[in-house]
């Protein structure tokens, strides 16, 4: 997740990344068969039979679903957690911009009391003269001029889950791993 991306855009990876990974869950089973080859259980189907061979390997491909299904977890989380870490430090970058560096109190006063018409002068002036740090403070004593306000707001309203959080949120829409006996029936056909 790129520093200089927006909070919108950021969420739009984060949500992407996702739906990958609980697309990949509703496929476990094709992926365990993959993992779990036909050809491992050739040696096992002369010794017990075709009939036990399957079920041997309808075991083996429970087993490796669930691994994959709890691999698919634990990428959820990251995802999450760098999600978590790059808001945070979005939201830094972009109260850093808005915050001006060589401001007096009473200039900060006097903002913080302007009504628009007055901001709107400090800006214009600001401008004329290329005082950066006099625009920035103009700006932030406005309520909602720009988008980095908007931001920020939305940045404040996402919520934060715990990877306990997430991994609940993932076992209730995530697809459980399929059952030896489900993947019986489709080796069996």
């Amino acid at each position: 997740m790129n520093a200089k991306q927006t909070i919108f855009e950021i969420e739009q990876e984060k949500a992407a990344q996702e739906a990958r990974l609980y697309s990949d869950a509703f496929d476990l089973g094709v992926s365990a068969g993959a993992v779990v080859a036909q050809e491992q259980f050739s040696a096992v189907e002369g010794t017990l039979g075709p009939a036990e061979a399957r079920k041997v390997r309808a075991a083996e491909m429970a087993n490796v679903a669930t691994q994959l299904r709890n691999e698919l977890l634990d990428k959820v989380v990251e995802i999450n957690l760098k999600f978590d870490e790059a808001k945070v430090r979005r939201q830094e970058a972009l109260e850093s911009a808005l915050d001006p560096q060589d401001v007096s109190t009473a200039e900060l006063l006097q903002a913080a009391t302007a009504d628009e018409e007055q901001l709107t002068s400090l800006t214009d002036l600001a401008f004329s003269v290329g005082n950066d740090d006099a625009v920035l403070l103009a700006l932030r004593a406005a309520p909602d001029l720009n988008e980095i306000a908007s931001e920020l707001d939305f940045i404040e309203e996402l919520p934060s889950f715990s990877e306990d959080d997430i991994a609940a949120r993932f076992e209730t829409t995530a697809p459980a791993a399929p059952s030896r006996e489900e993947l019986l029936r489709t080796l069996a056909t």
